[in-house]
C-alpha cells in the first residue's frame, strides 16, 4: 500500500461553513481566496497533482486548520492501489468516451429527425 496524499478540504469548508452560519462553496472559497477555481475544485476533490506555494499558505489561514495531520488540510495515509483515484489520463479518456458518446446520440437524434434542408437548393 503506498502511502498518499489526503485531502480534507471539504471537510475542513463545511466546518468554516458550520462556524461562520453561512453557505460557502469551492466556487466562493476560491474567489474569497483569490486563488485559481481549478486549483481549489482539485482540492475539493482530491485529484490535486501539484500544489502552488500560494495556496499551502492561503487555503490553512482561509479555513482554519493546521496545513498537515488528521485534524488539517492534508493528510498522508495508506492507501491500497485498488481505492487510489484514477490517473488524470484515465480521467480524461472516461471524459472523451462520455463526450463521443454524446455527440454520437446528437447524431442519431438528427439522423431520425427531419432531414436537413439543402438552403442552396431553396433558392
Amino acid at each position: 500500500m503506498p502511502p498518499t496524499l489526503l485531502s480534507h478540504f471539504s471537510q475542513r469548508l463545511a466546518q468554516k461553513a458550520a462556524r461562520e452560519g453561512r453557505d460557502l462553496s469551492p466556487r466562493l472559497a476560491a474567489q474569497e481566496m483569490g486563488l485559481p477555481y481549478s486549483t481549489v475544485l482539485a482540492l475539493d476533490s482530491n485529484t490535486i497533482a501539484e500544489f502552488p506555494e500560494l495556496a499551502l499558505v492561503v487555503i490553512p489561514d482561509y479555513l482554519a486548520c493546521p496545513l498537515c495531520g488528521p485534524d488539517g488540510l492534508l493528510e498522508i495515509v495508506e492507501v491500497p492501489d485498488a481505492d487510489l483515484a484514477p490517473s488524470r489520463r484515465a480521467a480524461r479518456a472516461e471524459r472523451e468516451q462520455r463526450l463521443a458518446k454524446a455527440e454520437e446520440a446528437r447524431r442519431n437524434r438528427r439522423a431520425r429527425g427531419r432531414p436537413r434542408r439543402n438552403l442552396a437548393e431553396q433558392g
